[in-house]
Order: C-alpha cells, then sequence, then structure tokens
C-alpha cells in the first residue's frame, strides 16, 4: 500500500513536544480555554499579521461568528444573499444558513475548483452582499480578481461594494 499521507513519518520529529503539550494541558486541568490556547491565539495572529485571533473549535464555529459580527454591525442583514462556490463543505453553508443569510451557488473554475469570477459577475443580483470564497485543494482562489470586482460591482446603476470573505483552512500560511 502506497500511503497518501504519512502522518507518523512526519510527527516523528515532534512526538517529544507533543507529548509535553498534552501533559502540561491534562496537568493545568483546561482543556478548553487556558493559557495555551491564550498563547495560541497570540502567536497566530502575529503569524497572519493580524491584530487579534480567537481560537474555536472548528471552521463551522468560527464562519458562524464571523457572520455574526458581521450582522451585528449593520454591514449584512438577515436574507442577504452569499456568493460561495458551490463545492465547499457543508459548514460554509450551514454557518451561511444559521447565521440568516442565504448562500448563492456558484460553479467552481474547472480548472482551478475555487470560485469562476466570470460566473460571479453574471449571477450578481442586488441581494447578493458578499463573496465567501474558499481556497480548495492547494489552489489558491484569484484574491486580486475578487477584490477587483467586489469593488467595483455595478448593477442596475447603483454603485455597492460586495463584502470579500476567505475560508482558508487548507492554506494556512500561504500567501498570493
Amino acid at each position: 500500500m502506497i500511503k497518501f499521507l504519512d502522518l507518523k513519518l512526519i510527527n516523528e520529529n515532534y512526538i517529544f513536544d507533543f507529548k509535553n503539550v498534552l501533559e502540561d494541558v491534562l496537568k493545568s486541568g483546561w482543556v478548553l480555554m487556558g493559557e495555551h490556547l491564550k498563547k495560541f491565539e497570540q502567536e497566530f495572529a502575529y503569524y497572519c499579521g493580524s491584530k487579534h485571533c480567537i481560537g474555536v473549535a472548528n471552521g463551522l464555529d468560527a464562519i458562524i461568528i464571523i457572520l455574526n459580527a458581521y450582522k451585528e454591525l449593520g454591514r449584512l442583514k438577515p436574507g442577504d444573499e452569499i456568493i460561495v462556490p458551490s463545492n465547499t463543505y457543508i459548514a460554509t453553508i450551514l454557518g451561511i444558513i444559521h447565521a440568516g443569510f442565504n448562500p448563492k451557488f456558484i460553479e467552481p473554475n474547472i480548472l482551478t475548483y475555487n470560485l469562476d469570477i466570470e460566473l460571479i459577475e453574471s449571477n450578481i443580483t442586488d441581494s447578493v452582499k458578499a463573496i465567501f470564497t474558499v481556497h480548495l485543494y492547494g489552489q489558491l482562489s484569484d484574491i486580486d480578481g475578487l477584490k477587483a470586482l467586489a469593488k467595483n460591482i455595478i448593477y442596475f446603476y447603483l454603485m455597492m461594494q460586495l463584502r470579500l470573505m476567505e475560508q482558508f483552512t487548507m492554506e494556512t500560511g500561504w500567501v498570493h
């Protein structure tokens, strides 16, 4: 059998560190929250060039939090449509629906499997308020193209700026 991803080999060099951290977490009694999470949040924010980071249980929680924040800030309203790739993981869709928005599915570009900018343009309506791109399969979405599109949408002679959100679970650390 040819292993697709040999995690044992990959983790072999870190096993001592993993065991020490696990022991420290268990001894602290803080499996959730605690100093290890605070340290992770600070280091990950620095790594991403951000002021803040919030450690959550999973991607669905992260999506729900950010979309509800946009709603609380008045930047998105319940019922707004959010463009999303049709081949994304279900958590993206569940987060959009849970926050009170409607997903608008766009087929992917056949070469990259990411959002197809030409299809986005032809699906913009006055109900669409955001584009939620998901970088997939080691392929980064065309962020520059999406940014330009989000800033320059003219629909029925009204200028409106779309919000652009990224989900980069599989591409953390990639630079475009």
